[in-house]
């Protein structure tokens, strides 16, 4: 795997109906903050998608949109969505392509992982 845009936009991920979509795709019309979760359902996923909820206007405003990116299966991204009320879309990237694409620097382009060296800490 490269570590550029082209990379980036043409990794795919899936919705929760195990549809997949490439980022370029999802990020298409609009800015798009990518919101990663370690597993769907634990704790500190439910925190992340609280603080979510709570700056999501803020983001709208800016014209910007929120998408969740976490790392299980199309099922388990489903039943996050049903359990916690999800109100922005939801994709599983069950291979970590995405996430891990994002590790590598790429030239130009801000990234905030939270200083994150694993798929499977909170970022």
């Amino acid at each position: 795997m490269g570590g550029d845009v082209k990379d980036l936009l043409a990794a795919t991920c899936l919705d929760p109906q195990g549809q997949v979509h490439r980022i370029g795709d999802i990020c298409a019309l609009q800015p798009t903050v990518l919101v990663f979760v370690r597993h769907f359902g634990c704790i500190f996923c439910r925190e992340r998608i609280s603080e979510l909820k709570s700056v999501l206007p803020e983001i709208e405003t800016l014209g910007a949109k929120a998408v969740v990116i976490g790392c299980g299966t199309a099922l388990m991204a489903e039943d996050f969505v049903e359990s916690f009320g999800v109100d922005v879309p939801v994709y599983t990237d069950p291979s970590r392509e995405v996430f891990l694409l994002l590790q590598r620097p790429l030239p130009g382009h801000p990234r905030d992982l939270s200083r994150s060296t694993s798929p499977h800490e909170e970022v």
